[in-house]
């Protein structure tokens, strides 16, 4: 019986991230871990490396993709950031219903859209960052100088892609983002049905998109990656297997079913699909969402799924000890959700979310910027808590066998120190 809780408990702690605690010890741009701290848990990680090695472990970086080769861990050192998002534009031209940005969009300045004197402040940095993300809660499309700073990014070296409702991705563009060497772009769809995509993305044409990715796939760069997100709703949940199909045909390489986490004011409430615990609707939802993975298996698409069931980790995947999002504005902040603060809602209750930012471009050096206290809080903040996780995932998986789940949870309640301001009601470190 101990047995199989223990495994259980790994399960969970593997939907969970647990996947990223070699990332964590390992990782090249991670200055928080010492060396001797790798050292004391290596023995360790290598008595549970078969069990991850026998199960699929759907995550953002799993074991086998975490452990990158001596060069590439070396130029990756070199390099302060691990991602720097870009918001290339606030501006849309769509009307999402979930979209939870509208209200900063109508009271932009200068059309939402960033100018070329952020840019140039953005440009010393380059040399600094692995990815440039030109993603932010806009169209990055409606950038007038995108490809040239795409080209300005892959000159620095870095990886660059982008996520777009691709709707505005006309031959020439993708032919023109094809020749700076994007490295991977991912298209919003949210529904296989014309009607019912229709519906959600109101403005768009589901023709016209398919059309689009269908050209941008036949016509990309061997080893550009496509991706397909779909934010699951009680509207189109139902539709996730034809998705799969869906996704196959147009040549997508992976799909991201993404819960509706995002809400500001009115602006996407009620419309995610997850609990504060487990259900019988929540279990019936993961049972399809299994099936559905299968499905994409078999077709060869790769899937990146969110839980429906919160479980407070030690960083969020948008992990700000090593990113940065700077705002079409020039604001820079830790993430992209602090960038907008305002009324929100964290699992099902309403919380006021705050907005911080570190600095803005180009009044302030981007350096200092990322030395200023509220970057280093966040940083010194979520390093300690990985410090502390890794501890608490050894004991968990090497340590007392007497430890049970429940009091390992309990361990990380106590033992985690509290998320910086805006964290803690943030869906992205409950695994969103």
């Amino acid at each position: 019986m101990w047995a199989f809780r223990r495994a259980s408990y790994k399960v969970r702690m593997a939907r969970t991230k647990i996947e990223d605690v070699p990332q964590l010890m390992k990782s090249p741009w991670e200055k928080c871990v010492s060396e001797r701290a790798v050292g004391n848990v290596a023995a360790g990680l290598e008595r549970v490396k078969r069990w991850f090695s026998l199960r699929k472990v759907r995550s953002v970086r799993p074991i086998t993709a975490a452990r990158e080769s001596q060069k590439t861990q070396q130029a990756a050192d070199a390099r302060t950031w691990r991602l720097l998002q870009v918001e290339s534009a606030l501006a849309c031209n769509l009307s999402c219903i979930m979209c939870p940005w509208k209200s900063y969009r109508a009271l932009a300045g200068r059309r939402g859209v960033m100018q070329q004197e952020v840019w140039e402040a953005i440009k010393p940095a380059l040399g600094h960052a692995r990815m440039v993300d030109f993603t932010g809660a806009g169209e990055p499309l409606l950038q007038p100088m995108l490809v040239q700073w795409m080209h300005d990014a892959k000159k620095a070296g870095c990886v660059v892609g982008l996520l777009t409702n691709g709707l505005l991705l006309t031959q020439d563009r993708a032919q023109a983002l094809i020749d700076a060497g994007v490295d991977w772009i991912c298209f919003s769809v949210d529904s296989p049905h014309k009607d019912e995509y229709e519906r959600i993305r109101v403005g768009s044409n589901f023709a016209v998109v398919c059309k689009n990715i269908s050209f941008f796939t036949s016509a990309k760069a061997l080893g550009t990656k496509v991706m397909m997100n779909y934010v699951m709703m009680e509207m189109n949940f139902h539709s996730i297997h034809d998705f799969v199909r869906l996704a196959s045909e147009l040549g997508a390489d992976q799909i991201n079913f993404r819960q509706c986490e995002h809400v500001r004011g009115e602006h996407g409430r009620g419309l995610g699909l997850f609990g504060k615990e487990m259900t019988a609707a929540i279990r019936k939802r993961e049972a399809a969402l299994d099936e559905a993975c299968r499905l994409a298996k078999e077709l060869g698409v790769e899937t990146q799924t969110a839980p429906f069931t919160p479980f407070e980790q030690c960083v969020c995947g948008q992990d700000p000890r090593d990113s940065l999002f700077v705002r079409y504005d020039g604001a820079i902040s830790p993430c992209n959700s602090l960038a907008y603060g305002g009324p929100s809602v964290f699992l099902g209750e309403d919380v006021q979310f705050p907005e911080v930012l570190c600095g803005r471009l180009p009044d302030e050096d981007f350096f200092s910027a990322w030395s200023s206290d509220s970057g280093r809080l966040y940083r010194d903040t979520f390093t300690e808590r990985c410090r502390e996780y890794e501890k608490i995932c050894v004991e968990a998986f090497v340590g007392d066998e007497r430890l049970t789940p429940e009091v390992l949870s309990q361990m990380m309640r106590r033992r985690l120190p509290e998320p910086p301001p805006g964290c803690k009601v943030c869906h992205y470190l409950y695994g969103f």
